[in-house]
């Protein structure tokens, strides 16, 4: 199946004015969508296979009437602007002046009739987000990210690129709170699904990874960046042939704080004999992390291990395969955990959902 994308972007509108600084604001504006324009074309640079110059139409929901009072409903405006986009052989820039629209819910779908493949997706700064049934295959870079968003649902999505190709992590969670993402099968050269900084009540459901690098929390902490991550949930989760597993990623002598992870109901294999790999920062260990029901192995049923450094873990059940080893740096193991605590997590990332 072929997906095509039509870039969003929201731009500032001239006020209302009754004088000679019209045309100063117009051309303000114009200037405004040139730039906007011209951002588009270098990202698509590289995507079409043409020599000539790129021809880019814009399309400004205010001319299908929508009326931006915050009262009207806009939805058929948005929907024809839309179908306008999609419907035109052109690659097409959709402006949305930066004001208040009220919207029902709609379908933005395709195939389009641009020659722009859906590379990969990103959803900055949305609030109360669904995202379901979506298919996306060899993508350049990251397959779907979620940046700065709040209560979404992302379900039933089927995320494939080739084992060995670098950053196409399926999903990318960044300073996103209370997100669900849930019945996915997720095939790629790098993470599965990568949580960073910022990011809290994430709850991942019914997840099917490998290849790839596993579920990761991190990067985090990077230069010395002050990063947090807390209340993740990951539960019911089948791993095969991923670089490891689970992973906790920090850069060492950083502000980082990871804390309240649950780890549970998970199997499969490892491609490498690191099945999980918790590398906390030696500044501020990870703390709250909980394993209950997994069991990762090597591949071939060869035994694998896990690495662990500067965390307080809690293993629920004895049914943990691998364990950190006792030897390793400054982990605080506990072996049965308050069940009020255990609650408490649960709740937490269910909340939302």
């Amino acid at each position: 199946m072929v997906f095509f994308v039509i870039l969003l972007t929201i731009l500032v509108s001239s006020p209302s004015c009754f004088s000679s600084d019209c045309r100063n604001l117009k051309n303000a504006e114009a200037r405004r969508v040139n730039h906007q324009a011209n951002k588009f074309r270098k990202l698509t640079k590289g995507m079409i296979n043409s020599t000539r110059a790129v021809s880019i139409q814009t399309v400004n929901v205010d001319d299908f009437g929508a009326k931006a009072d915050g009262r009207t409903d806009d939805s058929q405006a948005f929907q024809k602007a839309w179908d306008k986009a999609c419907g035109s052989s052109q690659l097409s820039l959709i402006l949305i002046p930066n004001r208040t629209y009220y919207m029902n819910p709609i379908n933005l779908s395709g195939p389009c009739k641009s020659a722009l493949k859906l590379e990969a997706l990103t959803f900055s700064k949305c609030t109360n987000l669904r995202v379901t049934n979506l298919r996306i295959t060899n993508p350049q870079q990251m397959h779907v990210n979620f940046q700065d968003c709040k209560n979404v649902e992302a379900s039933n999505l089927t995320l494939t690129a080739p084992e060995k190709s670098p950053n196409t992590d399926g999903i990318h969670v960044s300073g996103t709170q209370n997100i669900s993402i849930k019945n996915s099968v997720i095939k790629t050269g790098d993470d599965c699904i990568s949580i960073v900084s910022g990011s809290r009540n994430v709850q991942a459901t019914g997840i099917v990874c490998g290849p790839g690098h596993g579920i990761s929390i991190g990067s985090l902490g990077k230069n010395g960046a002050t990063d947090q991550v807390s209340n993740v949930s990951v539960n019911g989760a089948t791993i095969s042939g991923t670089t490891n597993g689970l992973r906790i990623k920090t850069w060492q002598k950083s502000a980082v704080q990871v804390e309240n992870v649950m780890y549970k109901n998970i199997r499969g294999t490892s491609a490498s004999e690191v099945a999980m790999k918790f590398d906390c920062s030696e500044t501020i260990a990870c703390k709250g992390i909980v394993l209950q029901n997994v069991n990762l192995t090597g591949q071939a049923g060869r035994i694998a291990k896990a690495t662990c450094n500067n965390l307080k873990l809690d293993y629920r059940v004895a049914s943990i395969s691998p364990r950190c080893p006792l030897d390793q740096g400054k982990i605080d193991i506990a072996l049965f955990v308050n069940i009020n605590y255990l609650h408490e997590i649960r709740d937490l990332c269910s909340t939302y959902y």
